[in-house]
């Protein structure tokens, strides 16, 4: 018995083919609107300097001297007239005849160098230097914040301190918290470095961008601490809170699994939050173990 082949009439097939093809385009038109709001959005939550508001005129000349404090302003490439601001906070008894070590500090997204300025008074009390370097359009510092344009000034930052005859340049530590840890991380893969130290620090962008469907090839600004540290032969100090409710502990036991046990020293601090202060006793207490093991202090 023959078997009827009924052939789809040209007209109908043209219909399907369109169909198709519209199909197509609305879902080539519709990833390519996530990806441009994914790319405009990314950078406002990574970056949300926008939220800071104003932070004032910063210190006069008579409050950097009463403070033993230099004010730093770093020309942003080849732009005279783009700058950003920096601190070096002089440690106790440091001069040229006697240099001492220095913290270069990397503060988290929503800070600015203002806010650090006494809270690491402990270190200056250590005869230890603190370097605090602004992020690009943060507080008083021109320009735009990425991942490069930071790391780049943080670089510039380093090469200059390190010339300064009141700072020994085989005593440096970088140290980060939060998203500066990224900064930190890749300061310390870049210029020598005695250790790290990373505070609330994440194993890079990437895990935490998945919470808002962003895959890691859309990724701007990546940070990555934990590919970092793979490679990284330094010692590092890891500390983090418990009970932080933005970038979880998870990422600091990650970031210390990929390193030595000899190497790596893991704290985790028992009710602190993400914005939390650490504990201060204990907090410094790891931290001039620490500067020890690295030689910083005796």
């Amino acid at each position: 018995m023959a078997t009827e082949v009924q052939q789809v009439p040209e007209q109908q097939k043209s219909k399907y083919r369109g169909a198709l093809k519209r199909m197509i385009w609305f879902f080539v038109i519709v990833f390519i609107c996530w990806a441009s709001f994914g790319c405009v959005m990314q950078r406002m939550v990574l970056w949300p300097r926008w939220a800071i508001g104003d932070v004032g005129p910063g210190i006069s000349d008579t409050q950097a001297q009463a403070m033993n404090t230099d004010v730093l302003w770093l020309q942003q490439g080849n732009k005279p007239d783009k700058k950003t601001e920096a601190w070096f906070l002089k440690g106790q008894g440091v001069s040229p005849q006697n240099p001492g070590p220095v913290v270069i500090f990397a503060h988290g997204n929503g800070e600015v160098i203002d806010h650090w300025a006494y809270d690491l008074n402990e270190y200056r009390k250590l005869g230890i230097s603190v370097l605090l370097v602004e992020f690009r359009g943060y507080g008083r510092s021109d320009g735009s914040p990425t991942e490069n344009r930071i790391l780049t000034d943080y670089i510039a930052a380093y090469d200059l301190i390190v010339k300064r005859p009141d700072v020994d340049p085989d005593r440096i530590i970088s140290h980060g918290r939060s998203i500066g840890g990224g900064i930190s991380a890749q300061l310390a893969q870049s210029r020598s470095v005695s250790g790290l130290i990373l505070q609330s620090t994440f194993t890079g962008v990437a895990p935490l961008a998945r919470r808002y469907l962003i895959p890691k090839f859309m990724l701007l600004d990546k940070l990555e601490v934990n590919a970092v540290l793979k490679d990284y032969d330094k010692p590092v100090l890891i500390m983090h809170g418990r009970d932080d409710e933005i970038i979880p502990a998870s990422h600091a036991r990650q970031n210390h699994a990929v390193l030595k046990p000899e190497q790596s020293t893991l704290v985790i601090f028992d009710n602190m939050g993400h914005n939390t202060p650490p504990p201060d006793h204990e907090y410094w207490q790891q931290i001039r173990a620490f500067l020890k093991k690295t030689n910083i202090i005796d």
